[in-house]
């Protein structure tokens, strides 16, 4: 089988699970490109790729397949427009983008040049939420539904931190902000968004909360209410202080609650950047009163997604995640802050 010739632009704490994935899907990485070339050396000296600073260099590169697109999400839409240009395909760590005309403007270019386009919402890879999916239509007509991420973020309710990522600085806006382009529902929501869209469909409406003190430029807590096909589906988004709580008992607390008239199923997630201690487990309450629990050896799922997202690349036809994905929790993210600041329902129009 064809190997995939791989690029990764951006060097930092989350392109180690690109590049074990890379590794692990039998690809080639080709350039390890970040404005730190040190960063860059550091991965190239773990994979023989070339280490350089600016990924305009790779553009015309012939040989590369992908570009592994690992920076700060307001970058986000730029290289990748220039790599889809370029003709290569692309796999962009989430959000998309900063705004959804922008994650649209990628999707409709990716989707008019032929090339494809992965949002890298792994968290539909875990194993146990693979399972979920599989699930699905053993519960009969859905009537409620339920997704939560509760992440401990230290104290952040009680004053302003001089926590240098949390905290406001000198600029006036923080690093989690100028990195990731919001709070908890930005970095740890968007993931359960998807898994939202991914189990249960995309909504038609939604009514919002969201908690962002006078302190900080961010929310710490959101909330909202999605209407999708009759069904009311709860989310939330929480950073809170506490550290022995959730699953594993250490401050992770996230999961989702599908109820249908035949049946129940409950995900339990670990931490999600342990891949080699800790997993998620997933029970299945059945009409007939037998109770299924699967439990996992851990696996990452930024391998599983990788791989699939590798094959779909090899095949010549994106089959494991539509190329719109991205663009549709940066829709609901948007309409969430509509929602929140106007105090009502806000609709879709997909």
């Amino acid at each position: 089988m064809k190997k995939v010739r791989a690029a990764l632009i951006g060097c930092g704490s989350i392109s180690r699970f690109h590049v074990d994935a890379i590794l692990e899907a039998q690809g080639t990485l080709v350039y390890a490109c970040d404005l730190n070339l040190n960063a860059a050396k550091d991965v190239a000296a773990k994979t023989g790729a070339e280490a350089i600073v600016d990924y305009r260099q790779i553009l015309g590169d012939e040989s590369v397949d992908v570009a592994h697109i690992v920076v700060d999400s307001k970058l986000h839409k730029e290289i990748s427009l220039a790599f889809i240009e370029a003709g290569k395909h692309v796999i962009c760590e989430k959000t998309l983008s900063e705004n959804p005309a922008d994650s649209l403007e990628i999707v409709e270019y990716a989707n008019s040049k032929k090339r494809m386009l992965f949002t890298s919402y792994m968290k539909r890879y875990i194993l146990a939420v693979e399972k979920a999916k599989e699930l699905m239509g053993e519960l009969g007509s859905l009537i409620s539904a339920r997704f939560f991420t509760r992440q401990p973020w230290g104290n952040l309710w009680e004053g302003a931190t001089d926590n240098p990522f949390f905290g406001v600085g000198p600029s006036g806006v923080s690093e989690v902000v100028k990195r990731y382009g919001g709070g908890i529902l930005h970095c740890g929501g968007s993931h359960i968004l998807d898994l939202i869209n991914h189990l249960v469909g995309l909504p038609q409406s939604v009514s919002a909360s969201q908690i962002r003190p006078d302190y900080l430029d961010y929310d710490l807590k959101t909330a909202a209410t999605f209407m999708i096909n009759g069904l009311d589906v709860q989310f939330e988004a929480l950073a809170h202080p506490l550290n022995h709580i959730g699953l594993l008992n250490d401050g992770w607390d996230e999961g989702f609650e599908i109820v249908g008239t035949k049946g129940k199923i409950v995900w339990q997630s670990s931490l999600w950047d342990d891949v080699v201690s800790k997993s998620s487990i997933l029970t299945h309450y059945k009409e007939d009163g037998e109770q299924v629990t699967y439990t996992y050896a851990p696996q990452s799922p930024f391998s599983r997604a990788i791989a699939a997202f590798y094959k779909d690349i090899v095949g010549g036809e994106q089959l494991s995640q539509s190329p719109w994905s991205g663009y549709h929790v940066d829709e609901m993210i948007a309409k969430i802050g509509l929602s929140a600041s106007q105090e009502k329902a806000v609709r879709f129009q997909w």
